[in-house]
C-alpha cells in the first residue's frame, strides 16, 4: 500500500516487499514476470533493479546460471525484511572517568588568564601536567 493515498509511488522498501511477495506467490520468477504483476506501470529495468536489490539483501535467491535471471523467495525473507528495519539501540557509556569534568570553572579561568611563555609550557598544559 502506498504511504500517501494522494501519491501512488511506493518507497524502495515497499517495492522490494512487493517483489518478494510476488515471487513467493509464483514460486520462481524472472524480473519480466514480476514486472507484469507489480502495482503501477513499471519498466523491465526497474523490476530487475528491485529483484537484484532483494537478492543482494538475502530476501530472494537468484539463479544466475540461466538468462534471464530466475528469482525465488528465500524461506525466511519475511523475518529478514522485518529485521532490516530494526535499528540497534545506542550503547550508553557510564564510565565514571568519562563522566566527571576534567577541570573546575576556577581552573579553566586560571588557565585562560595565564599566557604560556613557551611552546613547552603550552604542550604541558594540553597534556594536563
Amino acid at each position: 500500500m502506498p504511504r500517501n493515498p494522494q501519491n501512488p509511488r511506493l518507497s524502495n522498501g515497499e517495492r522490494i516487499r512487493e517483489v518478494c511477495e510476488i515471487t513467493e506467490r509464483l514460486g520462481k520468477a524472472t524480473s519480466p514476470m514480476v514486472r507484469v504483476r507489480m502495482v503501477g506501470p513499471q519498466t523491465t529495468s526497474n523490476a530487475a533493479k528491485y529483484c537484484s536489490r532483494a537478492a543482494y539483501q538475502g530476501l530472494l535467491i537468484a539463479d544466475r546460471t540461466v538468462h534471464p535471471v530466475l528469482y525465488q523467495a528465500a524461506p525466511d525473507w519475511r523475518d529478514r525484511f522485518a529485521a532490516r528495519s530494526v535499528k540497534p539501540e545506542p550503547i550508553e557509556d557510564d564510565d565514571e572517568v568519562l563522566l566527571k569534568p576534567r577541570y573546575t570553572g576556577d581552573e579553566v579561568l586560571a588557565m585562560a588568564r595565564t599566557v604560556p611563555s613557551s611552546v613547552w609550557q603550552l604542550g604541558a598544559r594540553a597534556m594536563g601536567a
